[in-house]
């Protein structure tokens, strides 16, 4: 069932996927061992990225949680975390930002319990833009600026500069232009640094955005100019 599952999966035929994805679960409720458990754990992760195709982000969130459940009969702290993530990132999509901002926060902790760092800034960075969507802005910074910290520890710079650019939103949506100019150009710095050209390319239309947002159209222009510039030499 889990080799038909996977075949027609990726085939986009999702509805037929998660009908053999269930029926390998009917199996495996039977046999009583850790390896059905852990298969188990699987196959309610695949039927949630399933139901993540198709747009129906409760369901995918309901089977993450299953998938969480037996990651944490099997005891894989790792494997929890990541299910949080995954459910936690569904929540957000359809505006349940407390029980997202949860899940988040038990993915973090269980992320530096396992000893992933990388992944605890990650799981930080998301719990800063949901705090955000709380209304939560101090907050937010507060978590960006930490996730920042646990991705500059582990050396991961587009991390880093993934983080930056959200503060940058952070303060342009706030209405300040200035921090986000200076958030903006640290991004900018290391993007150009490590040579991420796509993502560079996305963070000077940003910028260029936010210049014409405060009436600056001059810069506007000049960033908006420099992207496409990068455009041209990617494709």
């Amino acid at each position: 069932y889990w080799g038909v599952g996977d075949a027609l999966y990726n085939q986009s035929k999702y509805n037929e996927a998660i009908e053999q994805y269930k029926k390998g679960l009917s199996y495996l409720a039977k046999v009583r061992s850790l390896e059905a458990r852990k298969q188990m754990a699987t196959i309610n992760g695949l039927i949630g990225k399933s139901y993540e195709k198709m747009g129906d982000y409760q369901l995918a969130a309901d089977h993450y949680e299953l998938e969480f459940y037996f990651q944490k009969i099997l005891g894989d702290i790792e494997a929890q975390a990541d299910a949080l993530d995954n459910q936690a990132y569904l929540l957000s999509r359809i505006g349940k930002f407390r029980e997202s901002l949860e899940r988040y926060e038990l993915a973090y902790r269980q992320h530096l319990v396992s000893g992933e760092k990388n992944d605890a800034g990650f799981s930080m960075s998301n719990i800063g833009q949901v705090l955000w969507s709380l209304g939560k802005f101090d907050s937010a910074i507060d978590a960006h600026n930490k996730s920042i910290a646990l991705r500059r520890e582990t050396g991961n710079q587009k991390g880093e500069a993934n983080s930056w650019k959200k503060i940058a939103g952070l303060y342009r949506e706030s209405g300040d232009a200035a921090k986000s100019m200076e958030a903006y150009r640290k991004a900018m710095e290391i993007y150009k640094k490590i040579e991420a050209k796509e993502e560079y390319g996305e963070l000077l239309e940003d910028m260029a955005s936010g210049y014409s947002k405060i009436k600056d159209y001059v810069n506007a222009e000049k960033y908006y100019q420099e992207a496409l510039q990068l455009y041209r030499t990617i494709k």
